[in-house]
């Protein structure tokens, strides 16, 4: 695909760690990131980062909202990136404080007029007679005590929070113990009655997701994905209302074209939905399919995705979808055009582990591999980079956080981006086991 634009849009990405706002630098020369923590690499090329923590300064909670809500914080974004347009990871939940309202800063997606199908309840609610989700049922919190109230066999069910994202929401019941947790953690989030939507459960399930975007020629879709979700070698189980999402895996799949053809055709659904709403840009789909071949739907991710960066950082010029690029200049209303609709139809290949902490218990953290390339033979470091070579087979480690920082239990530590594949053919991390196995035995926390 070719696009022409002007690349004289001026931005600033906001987020937590400088490695999740990585991507625009690609296409926009004047690109700077705000974020809490900075760099722990050595790469001139690597866009400018104004780090919070740096100057000492504490977070309660870490993230972008509170970030927002930093006094410091304010002042930094009003003194040095005035009238620049923003890019944060979910503007429509974003509540943007009166001090940088008057900077003039535009954040992209927060002015989108259009309802928010994030929320798990809304979005089924919405589309439950038009797209092929599982049997379902929503119910407010209040109303569910015992399985009885949810439950006419002992089949097990899925439990899901109308708004927890990142898997942290999301139960498996099948005895009155499953059921305990998770209203213990829906009650533990502060919302007076959310509503939980009751899905059954899809055995023995493959999970594929999509991620598309909105735009003036329609909407776009990339390639089908596998996403790694609650993984055990990357998440501990014993940390429930932590996120789930592990990673993610592009690969070429000959034999699951006609699966993807009845993605898209959902995805094409959603989409002029989704447009006709008024939004614009990036958002994702994440899919079941049965030992049949049935298609199922589960959710949307109405922003970047998670498995935005693993695009990002595979994309090849002129040949796949410049997915980042285009939520930018659709939210941003720049002008541009796509010369040529064309994509390779192979798609590029690669992988993405998230590492979170295995702990229940937060700590320090006292050791960790360095950020920047690694052989993947004997993970001998190679080079202090951010960015994944187009050619080799090498391995990407991106620390989240710094030596030294509080690690609260669960949370994530680092991201690696490999060329290589890491699922094997029913979708375990078997080739990966090693490799997971030895970057997690130089990470210490105290």
């Amino acid at each position: 695909m070719k696009v022409s634009f002007k690349k004289s849009l001026k931005l600033l990405g906001i987020g937590v760690s400088p490695f999740s706002r990585l991507g625009p630098q690609l296409w926009f020369g004047d690109y700077k990131i705000a974020a809490y923590y900075g760099w722990d690499i050595a790469d001139k090329n690597a866009p400018p980062v104004v780090s919070l923590a740096n100057d000492g300064v504490e977070l309660q909670r870490l993230n972008t909202q509170s970030l927002l809500n930093n006094a410091d914080f304010q002042q930094r974004l009003v003194d040095e990136y005035k009238n620049r347009h923003v890019l944060t990871y979910k503007p429509l939940s974003l509540k943007i404080p009166p001090p940088v309202q008057k900077a003039a800063l535009k954040f992209l997606g927060t002015n989108l007029d259009c309802p928010f199908y994030e929320n798990k309840a809304l979005f089924r609610q919405e589309f439950g007679k038009l797209l092929p989700f599982p049997p379902f049922v929503v119910k407010k919190l209040s109303e569910i005590e015992s399985l009885a109230d949810i439950q006419s066999s002992s089949e097990p069910l899925i439990l899901q929070h109308e708004t927890m994202s990142g898997g942290k929401g999301t139960f498996l019941v099948s005895q009155p113990a499953d059921l305990g947790e998770a209203i213990r953690v829906y009650r533990s989030q502060g919302s007076k009655n959310p509503k939980i939507v009751i899905s059954q459960y899809i055995n023995s399930a493959l999970e594929r997701s999509l991620q598309c975007c909105v735009t003036k020629y329609g909407t776009l879709i990339g390639p089908m994905q596998k996403q790694i979700v609650n993984a055990p070698e990357l998440v501990n189980p014993q940390n429930l209302a932590t996120e789930k999402f592990s990673g993610a895996q592009i690969s070429d799949e000959p034999a699951m074209e006609p699966i993807y053809q009845s993605m898209a055709v959902v995805a094409k659904t959603v989409g002029k939905k989704l447009a006709d709403s008024g939004y614009r840009g990036i958002f994702g789909l994440d899919f079941l399919i049965d030992k049949n071949g049935r298609l199922y739907l589960l959710e949307i991710n109405q922003r970047l995705t998670g498995v935005t960066p693993l695009l990002t950082m595979l994309y090849r010029p002129d040949q796949d979808i410049p997915f980042l690029l285009l939520h930018i200049l659709e939210l941003g209303g720049a002008d541009y055009q796509i010369d040529d609709l064309a994509v390779d139809p192979k798609p590029v290949e690669g992988s993405m582990l998230i590492l979170h902490s295995l702990s229940t218990h937060d700590g320090k953290l006292k050791s960790s591999p360095r950020s920047g390339i690694y052989s993947p033979q004997d993970l001998e470091f190679i080079k202090s980079t951010y960015q994944l070579s187009p050619d080799r087979s090498e391995l990407l480690f991106q620390r989240f956080v710094p030596l030294g920082s509080q690690v609260k239990a669960g949370s994530r530590l680092a991201i690696i981006y490999t060329r290589d594949l890491v699922l094997d053919s029913r979708d375990k991390l078997t080739p990966a086991n090693q490799l997971i196995e030895d970057f997690y035995g130089q990470v210490q926390l105290e």
